[in-house]
């Protein structure tokens, strides 16, 4: 489903959550798909293995499925016009960094984006993956 940040959580005073695209296992219409089916559940908090508790599981369902839409679309159009890892990673950071600078000035250095380093190239990795697997397939 995604990682929740618990230092960037409390930095902005709400759950931060992206979901996780890792190589050989990101599939956005699954995804997408199992997003819409766990919001059909009456379930308050959701459990992330990465790192813990967020409150407010059917608000974090839709952010998600959002998300997982975006990083598809995004992948897409870098793919298709030729490009890979480095360039969606760098795209992921411009999207992420900008929605949290609604919160202040918060750039690539500050210490809390530090958990997200591994985690934004190894989403970049997974929708190149996927989508040199649907051109393959």
């Amino acid at each position: 489903m995604g990682s929740c940040y618990p230092a960037l959580s409390r930095l902005i005073e709400r759950d931060y959550i992206l979901p996780l695209t890792p190589p050989s296992e990101f599939d956005p219409p699954t995804f997408v798909e199992t997003l819409d089916r766990l919001s059909k559940l009456d379930v308050e908090n959701i459990y992330f293995t990465h790192f813990g508790r967020a409150a407010g599981a059917q608000s974090i369902f839709p952010r998600v499925r959002e998300l997982v839409v975006t990083f598809a679309e995004i992948g897409r159009s870098i793919f298709n016009s030729g490009g890979g890892t480095r360039e969606i990673e760098a795209i992921l950071w411009d999207l992420v960094l900008g929605e949290l600078s609604q919160y202040g000035e918060i750039d690539r250095n500050h210490p809390f984006l530090k958990y997200l380093e591994s985690d934004m190239e190894l989403n970049a990795a997974g929708i190149v993956h996927y989508f040199q697997k649907m051109k393959k397939g």
